[in-house]
């Protein structure tokens, strides 16, 4: 009895996880690398780095992980820019050039990411996994 209901309770949990955003289900296919992060006065926070894999564009729902994996933050793309290109669409990692400054819709601060960090559209640790 008591092992059906302790099932019950993780089953119930991981369901509001879920539904919360708290358990990714896929692998990531989009995965950046913070390697500096900017506040802008214009723009709010700013990270610059490198696309890993995959595609992000303006209006996507990304995740914040910190370097151990751990998933810390949603947050929604603003803008995307690349110099000297400037505001594009979408950052890539099969472009020529894979370094890009994405900023969020969300109030962020610096404090939300870190420097080796990783942005992704998944689960990270999965997407890790998979290489």
């Amino acid at each position: 009895m008591k092992k059906a209901l302790l099932i019950s309770i993780v089953l119930i949990m991981n369901g509001i996880l879920a539904s919360c955003g708290g358990g990714q289900k896929e692998a990531a296919t989009a995965v950046f690398i913070i390697e500096d992060i900017f506040n802008i006065s214009d723009k709010g926070v700013v990270v610059a780095g490198e696309m890993l894999a995959g595609v992000i564009r303006v209006g996507d729902k990304i995740s914040f992980y910190n370097k151990e994996g751990k998933r810390l933050t949603n947050c929604t793309v603003k803008a995307i820019e690349q110099p000297p290109r400037g505001s594009i669409q979408e950052a890539s990692a099969d472009a020529q050039r894979k370094h890009f400054a994405i900023s969020f819709v969300e109030n962020k601060t610096k404090s939300h990411f870190a420097t080796g960090g990783f942005l992704a559209n998944g689960d990270y640790l999965k997407w890790k996994e998979k290489r």
